[in-house]
């Protein structure tokens, strides 16, 4: 299956959409997402199925990762701890909102290579 074979479309009114997969050589299946909360559920499941797959998601990202990118995303560190540890989330138009929990010493380190102009 290549990524030519999968389709997708939006409504005009932009509030549902659909995505066509192929199940072999003459039959397709269609899934039809009428709000954005049911296709939120489906990226929510299919991004817990993609943790659980093997290989894992490389430790380091690779050129193409930078596709999936957000430029200047909104984002909130939030005060109240989780778990002990800093949350930070971060919001991709189309992921939603990604939060991470980061210990104190990352969090840090975080921070210094974001301010850091020699930081390439």
């Amino acid at each position: 299956m290549t990524d030519q074979d999968w389709r997708s479309v939006i409504s005009d009114d932009g509030q549902a959409a659909v995505i066509t997969l192929p199940q072999g050589p003459t039959e397709e299946a269609t899934i039809i997402f009428n709000s954005v909360d049911d296709l939120d559920r489906l990226i929510q499941m299919v991004s817990v199925l993609r943790a659980q797959m093997a290989p894992a998601v490389p430790a380091t990202p690779r050129d193409t990762d930078i596709t999936m990118s957000t430029a200047s995303p909104v984002w909130a560190a939030l005060a109240k701890r989780t778990d002990g540890k800093r949350p930070l989330l971060i919001r991709h138009p189309g992921l939603g909102w990604i939060g991470f929990l980061f210990e104190d010493d990352s969090a840090a380190a975080l921070a210094a290579s974001l301010t850091n102009p020699a930081v390439v």
